[in-house]
């Protein structure tokens, strides 16, 4: 039976209409959304060193959300390179030294104690005190970036979370790839642990400059300053792991992801925290600065950074000669007074560090001095020293990991480095 509607046209030839009318309406929304997607880049696409799909823009890489940039947005990518407290090192352990409940740990002094002990701003302990490798550092959203290699895409930084900044890469055969991927033979560039002076930094330089970041995590744990000069150089002699080449290629990757996004790119900077292995292998003050000169002047011409701040470096606190300490340490104040394009970003690592009982009458660094500029004894200033330490027990070693920075002293770290690098940048 064929029932006939007023117009005295068929049910099922207006059902015909009815179908292709709304199929032309789907094609036409489809378009209109492809186009908009298109103008706003917010589009995925596929990685070619994962074949996975990654969000491909400026956004929260994690959840595949995007944002929109105005004309006004500076980002300025930034490079963090060193050894392991640049990576983030310490244990996961909870934090029992200090804490807001005096019920919970009676031994534990008061944050504010803790604060005047460590040299670590009160509102950044009071933030970083639960575990020893975690950092929570609350920040204005879409502001801080850090780029991540094998999905070419930048994640934005949220620090409320757990997060392991950097990747494990390995540059091989003149390729960047996984660690796994390259068969797991050596390490050019590693993850951290959860801790990391980065977050604290982001927040810091945002507040001060209005400048958004983009950071390029690149550090190595355990190398001295030659193995960050091109494998090239007849100097690299100690560790074939390929760090300035992996380093090279993740920082040129991340800007060119800006570039593809037409972001307003600012300054191009790094910071660099190194040096603890070069007081092992007793590297002079002439062959330190000879070789970061020839580092600082490569990340220049092959990366057109501009500028770089140091963060001075020490030892495992309790042990070593504090004469090769002062070597390296003469070493990084002499490139920054000899280089505008060389600031000090921190000296907190050197400032906390007490060496072996034997050596101390050798040692002047500022934790080892009373607020009446008297010296401690020994063993207070060791024990303050290590408060800003991880004490957890390494099965691996036998020893404990106070060569290791917590996510507190990170963050001070990364305070500090922001500041100075607000200073003279524009």
């Amino acid at each position: 039976m064929v029932y006939k509607l007023n117009n005295n046209s068929s049910y099922s030839h207006n059902t015909s209409c009815s179908l292709r009318f709304t199929f032309v309406c789907i094609l036409l929304l489809v378009y209109i959304i492809t186009q908009t997607n298109l103008r706003n880049n917010d589009y995925l696409t596929t990685s070619s060193r994962t074949n996975s799909p990654v969000v491909n823009n400026i956004g929260n890489a994690i959840s595949n959300s995007s944002i929109q940039t105005s004309d006004n947005d500076i980002y300025d990518i930034i490079l963090f390179t060193g050894q392991s407290n640049m990576v983030g090192s310490a244990r996961e352990v909870t934090e029992k030294r200090y804490n807001h409940n005096q019920f919970t740990y009676p031994d534990a002094i008061s944050p504010g104690e803790y604060a005047a002990l460590t040299k670590i701003k009160s509102s950044i302990l009071r933030k970083n005190g639960k575990t020893l490798n975690f950092v929570s550092i609350k920040q204005k959203s879409q502001t801080a970036y850090e780029y991540m290699y094998l999905t070419d895409s930048f994640r934005e930084i949220d620090s409320m979370k757990k997060v392991n900044y950097g990747e494990n890469l390995t540059y091989i055969d003149g390729e960047l790839l996984s660690y796994k991927k390259a068969g797991q033979k050596y390490q050019s560039l590693a993850k951290s642990n959860g801790t990391n002076m980065i977050p604290q930094f982001c927040q810091t330089y945002y507040n001060l400059t209005g400048h958004k970041v983009i950071a390029v995590c690149a550090g190595k744990r355990g190398v001295p300053i030659q193995t960050f000069l091109p494998q090239s150089d007849k100097r690299n002699t100690r560790f074939q792991c390929f760090v300035y080449e992996a380093i090279k290629e993740k920082y040129k990757a991340a800007v060119r992801l800006a570039e593809s996004q037409n972001l307003h790119i600012g300054n191009k900077l790094y910071v660099i925290a190194q040096g603890e292995s070069d007081i092992g292998i007793k590297t002079t003050k002439k062959q330190y600065k000879q070789m970061f000169m020839t580092m600082h002047k490569r990340l220049k011409k092959d990366l057109g950074i501009e500028m770089g701040a140091i963060v001075e470096t020490s030892s495992t606190t309790g042990t070593g000669n504090m004469k090769m300490i002062e070597a390296v340490h003469q070493a990084q104040k002499e490139l920054i007074k000899e280089n505008k394009d060389i600031i000090l970003g921190s000296s907190y690592f050197y400032d906390r560090f007490v060496p072996s009982e034997k050596d101390y009458k050798n040692c002047n660094t500022k934790v080892t001095i009373r607020y009446d500029g008297k010296k401690l004894p020994y063993k207070e200033a060791l024990r303050r020293s290590r408060f800003s330490t991880d004490p957890s027990y390494k099965k691996e070693t036998g020893k404990r990991n106070y060569i290791h920075f917590t996510s507190a002293a990170l963050s001070q770290v990364g305070m500090e480095v922001a500041t100075s690098f607000s200073k003279i940048i524009h």
